[in-house]
């Protein structure tokens, strides 16, 4: 079967956010979404937020469409 573009897009989102590329980077994460790198800022406050808000409304938006 073919991914969609959406598809591809939102496991790029939870890859962005995922422990094992945060690890990987050597990033760390504060309780207001933001990232760091030994102390320094690398995406503001509210990046792992957003995502994850973001990919909260996409499941539910699925979940919608297979009741409907």
């Amino acid at each position: 079967m073919r991914r969609s573009k959406t598809d591809t897009e939102i496991d790029a989102l939870r890859n962005a956010i995922s422990n094992e590329f945060m690890n990987h980077q050597g990033w760390t994460t504060d309780n207001n979404g933001r990232v760091k790198e030994n102390g320094i800022q690398v995406f503001k406050a509210g990046y792992i937020t957003a995502i994850h808000k973001i990919l909260n409304k996409y499941k539910k938006y699925i979940h919608y469409l297979k009741k409907v």
